[in-house]
This record gives structure tokens, C-alpha cells and sequence, in this order.
């Protein structure tokens, strides 16, 4: 989504740096993180694990574009932009034209406050204007550069006076090398239509990818086109750039049943994102598809909070 000028002052921008690591955020434009670097030490350039934002473009910030952004009050799609809850229908915004479903919640779509900030911090606020979601909501956002790598800590809070359902994620893309991988359990996930929506629970086609009984499956994203939903995530992963001799631990809190991988072919990325509910799943529950345990739907009350947090630590290799 490309944000209106004025929400994009880029005096907002935000360096965050710890040891080698440095991190540059827009909260303006959806809490986006335009870069993510890892200088090795003795190392004359960065490596960006992320995808880099240009940030040469004098247009205004692409969240879509960018290294990263959360998602809330949902991850993934509503389906034709039609939230059915509670014996009601809502319409949602159809929020990334010519799709015709509703994609990724409001918040990386509009501009997220600084509460906190220090050299390796940032802690940030949004309050959900409820035009394009019917239930009050604030959500905080901590990011944080450790010795190791990146900590986020996500959170919705119903501000409303009724319960609402909720869901939420991280939504990283990672530099996409000839070489990398994804290694994970990931024994069954969502089959999905042309559309990308939801179809039925099968068996993944990576289970059985390990060569040995001691390895663990992998995906490779220059080889394998996903962009679905697993399910049954116990919240480990880990991706290898051979070219860089460099891994990612990723861990995600018990909230995070799901792990959404997306690896279109062509581009310079693909993304791993630990996510609470499954896509359309609001939708599903409400129909009596699924269960609210199946479809990782989260019904706040008034006052109550969902949380979750992503750890990515990263470890040189010999190359």
C-alpha cells in the first residue's frame, strides 16, 4: 500500500543499532522495517537479511514493499473482504487492489506512535480506527537488536465495549539467496485455491524432504512456490544461506499455531511468518468449519489481551 505523503516525514525514521546489527524502521508507514543488516565482523559490507527498502526513492513509503511489517487484528485473508461474526456481517476494505479479499489486518497500513525509544529499542503504539475494523482496538509493538539478532514482542488489546475475534503475526521477508532454505516440521498445512484461500487440511510434500532420520525437513524457496498456511507449527525454524554461511534460528511463543510461508518465484525474497490464526479463519469458526482451536481464532473480551513474541538469532559458519 503506498501511504499518503504526509505519513511519510522522513524525519520519523528510525536507526536502531547493537554490536553487529543495525535496523532502520519507518512507524509511520505501518511500523515498516526498511533494512536489517548484519556486518561480520571484519566484514567491509553488510549483509541485509531482510529486503532492502530503496530508500533512495523520493516516492512515499511502499509498506508492501519493505523488509517487514506486523499483522493485526488478523493474519493473512478475509475472504471477499467479509468478516461474518456473531450472526453479523461486516465489510471490510478491499486493501490491496485487484485482490478481492481483505489482506494482513489495518496495522501495517497506517501510522503506528514512538512511546519508548533507545540505541537498540523501539516500543510503538496503534489505535485501530475502527472505520476499517469494526471493534476498537490498541496494539504495541517492541523491537529490539540483541547480541544475537532481533526480538519482537506483538500485542492487540480489545479497547471495545463487545468481544471481538482476534489474530495477529510477523511478517518478515528474508534475502533470498540461489542456495537458501528453510528447514521446520511442518507435516501437514493448508491447501489453497487460485485465490489463495483455504481449501483443506493435506500432507505437506516437504515432510519427507530430510535425507537422513536425524535431519530436519527443509523447503527450498528458489525451488518450491508456496504461499500457504502449516498447521500444528511447534514454533521452530531455521533458515540457511550457504552463500553467506550464515543460519536464522527462528522461535515463536505458544500463541503462534501457524507458520505462513511465502516464496513467489522470481523475487528476492520469500517470507517465514509465525502467525496465531489460520487465513480466513474467523470466517471458518463462525461457519462451524473449524473450531476455535483449528482456526487459531481468538475471542477478547473487553479489557483482554493476545500477545506473541519472534525470536530470529543468527550464527556464522565457516564458509
Amino acid at each position: 500500500m503506498n501511504l499518503p505523503s504526509d505519513a511519510n516525514d522522513d524525519s520519523g525514521i528510525i536507526k536502531l543499532e547493537h554490536e553487529a546489527y543495525s535496523l532502520t524502521l519507518a512507524p509511520q508507514a505501518g511500523c515498516s522495517i526498511l533494512r536489517f543488516d548484519y556486518q561480520p565482523p571484519g566484514a567491509s559490507e553488510a549483509i541485509p537479511l531482510f529486503r532492502p527498502y530503496d530508500l533512495s526513492s523520493s516516492e512515499p513509503i511502499n509498506s508492501g514493499d519493505t523488509g517487514y511489517f506486523p499483522l493485526v487484528p488478523f493474519s493473512n485473508r478475509i475472504r471477499d473482504g467479509v468478516l461474518h461474526w456473531q450472526g453479523q456481517q461486516y465489510a471490510l476494505p478491499l486493501n490491496l487492489p485487484p485482490q478481492k479479499h481483505s489482506l494482513h489486518g489495518t496495522g501495517w497500513q497506517f501510522p503506528w506512535q514512538v512511546t519508548q525509544e533507545s540505541e537498540a529499542q523501539v516500543v510503538l503504539s496503534y489505535a485501530n480506527p475502527s472505520s476499517d475494523w469494526p471493534f476498537d482496538y490498541t496494539a504495541r509493538h517492541e523491537i529490539t537488536l540483541t547480541e544475537y539478532g532481533l526480538h519482537m514482542a506483538l500485542s492487540i488489546t480489545n479497547t471495545g465495549h463487545s468481544e471481538m475475534p482476534a489474530g495477529l503475526g510477523f511478517h518478515p521477508y528474508f534475502t533470498r539467496t540461489p542456495n537458501a532454505r528453510i528447514h521446520a516440521n511442518l507435516p501437514e498445512m493448508w491447501a489453497v485455491d487460485d485465490e489463495v484461500m483455504p481449501t483443506q487440511v493435506v500432507s505437506s510434500p516437504f515432510a519427507d524432504s530430510a535425507k537422513t532420520a536425524d535431519q530436519v525437513p527443509y523447503i527450498l524457496p528458489a525451488e518450491h512456490e508456496l504461499d500457504n498456511a502449516f498447521v500444528n507449527f511447534d514454533g521452530k525454524a531455521q533458515i540457511v544461506w550457504p552463500e553467506w554461511g550464515l543460519s536464522a534460528n527462528i522461535s515463536a511463543s505458544e500463541a503462534c499455531k501457524f507458520l505462513v510461508i511465502y516464496s513467489p518465484q522470481g523475487e528476492r525474497f520469500f517470507c517465514v511468518e509465525p502467525v496465531t490464526n489460520a487465513t480466513d479463519g474467523f470466517n471458518q469458526f463462525s461457519r462451524g468449519a473449524q473450531t476455535l482451536e483449528e482456526t487459531g481464532t481468538k475471542v477478547l473480551q473487553p479489557g483482554e489481551t493476545l500477545a506473541a513474541t519472534m525470536r530470529i538469532e543468527f550464527q556464522q559458519h565457516e564458509s
